[in-house]
């Protein structure tokens, strides 16, 4: 079920699209590739449940200390 919830935000331009891809092109198979991106996905859920922010893209993008400056 996580696989499937994860599929689509594989593409290059959604919110996981550029960690998988740059993942594959670094010899990581794609199966492989697709459970680290998943993982990451549990760690996001996990620490927004935690936080009870509010759900930002743009920090799920970007390091901790570019968003911290960029705030």
């Amino acid at each position: 079920m996580l696989g499937q919830t994860i599929f689509p935000v594989l593409r290059r331009r959604f919110l996981y699209g550029p960690y998988y891809h740059r993942k594959c092109e670094e010899g990581m198979v794609g199966t492989k590739a697709k459970v680290a991106v998943m993982r990451k996905f549990l760690c996001m859920l996990r620490s927004l449940a935690c936080s009870g922010e509010a759900f930002d893209p743009e920090r799920f993008r970007t390091c901790e200390s570019q968003y911290a400056r960029a705030a």
